[in-house]
C-alpha cells in the first residue's frame, strides 16, 4: 500500500479507435496500427500513448525513451482509472500495474489494484485480476506497456465501471516500485471516451444465401402439400371405382 501522487496537468481528450484485439505482450506490433496515437508529456519523461478498444475491453500502450542511467530495475507503470471524467483525487477508484522486478532480465508482474482514501492497495478483493499487463524494453533505452482493461459491467465492486458512451478519466503514473511514496516520480492525466459497441458485421452474400434457403425449403414444402393432396385425391378416385 502506498500514497499516490497525482497530475493536475491538461487532459488530453481521446476517442479510441475500433481494432481487434492485441497480444498483451509488450510487443508493440503492427496490431497497434489501427490505434489512436498521442505524443505524451510528463514532467521531463516524453512518450507516446495508444489507445484502442473492441467490444469488450480497453487497450492502452505507452512507449517511451528513457536515459539508461537513469533508470531503475524496480520501475513500473500504473493505470489509475477515474468513476467519472472527474480527475480529482477520491475519484480514482481502480488501478492496473505492471511492475518490473529486474528490467534488465525483463522480469515483471501485472497488478489489479484498488485506490482507496488516496492509496493505491494490491491487489483488489477478487481474486481472479481483471485486465491484463506485459511490458519489455528493446535497446536498453525504448520501453513499451501494454494494458487490457474490461468495458461495461463489472462484479467486482474494486475495479472501474466503464460504461458505454461515457467519457473518464485515466492518471498515468511512473515510478520506481521499491521507493513509495517517493518512488512516484512522474504522473499524466487523459480522458477518453468509450465508444458505444459495434454491430455484428453484415454479411450480404450470407443474407442472400438465407433468404434463397428459406425460398426454396418453401417450394419444396408447397410442392410436397400440393403432391400429398393429389396423390388423397387419386386414392379417393380408384376407392369409387373398385367399390
Amino acid at each position: 500500500m502506498f500514497f499516490v501522487t497525482y497530475s493536475y496537468g491538461a487532459n488530453e481528450e481521446i476517442t479510441p479507435e475500433f481494432a481487434d484485439a492485441p497480444d498483451i505482450d509488450g510487443a508493440l506490433g503492427d496490431e497497434w496500427d489501427f490505434s489512436n496515437k498521442t505524443d505524451i508529456h510528463f514532467e521531463g519523461l516524453n512518450g507516446i500513448l495508444r489507445v484502442m478498444q473492441d467490444n469488450t475491453n480497453l487497450y492502452i500502450s505507452i512507449e517511451f525513451d528513457l536515459d539508461p542511467s537513469a533508470r531503475n530495475e524496480t520501475e513500473f507503470i500504473g493505470i489509475l482509472i477515474s468513476n467519472s471524467s472527474s480527475n480529482s483525487p477520491e475519484d480514482f477508484v481502480d488501478a492496473k500495474v505492471v511492475r518490473f522486478s529486474n528490467l534488465t532480465e525483463g522480469n515483471f508482474a501485472y497488478l489489479d489494484c484498488y485506490v482507496d482514501n488516496y492509496n493505491l492497495k494490491h491487489n483488489d478483493t477478487n481474486l481472479n485480476s481483471d485486465g491484463d499487463g506485459a511490458a519489455q524494453m528493446y535497446d536498453y533505452d525504448t520501453i513499451v506497456y501494454e494494458f487490457s482493461i474490461p468495458l461495461g459491467n463489472t462484479d467486482d465492486i474494486n475495479d472501474a465501471f466503464l460504461d458505454y458512451g461515457d467519457k473518464y478519466a485515466f492518471n498515468i503514473t511512473y515510478g520506481d516500485w521499491n521507493l513509495y511514496p517517493g518512488g512516484i516520480t512522474k504522473s499524466h492525466c487523459v480522458l477518453i471516451t468509450i465508444q458505444t459497441p459495434l454491430l455484428p458485421a453484415i454479411d450480404l452474400a450470407e443474407i442472400v444465401l438465407f433468404i434463397l434457403s428459406i425460398v426454396s425449403f418453401s417450394c419444396i414444402g408447397a410442392f410436397l402439400a400440393i403432391y400429398s393432396y393429389k396423390i388423397i385425391v387419386l386414392k379417393k378416385k380408384i376407392g369409387r371405382l373398385l367399390g
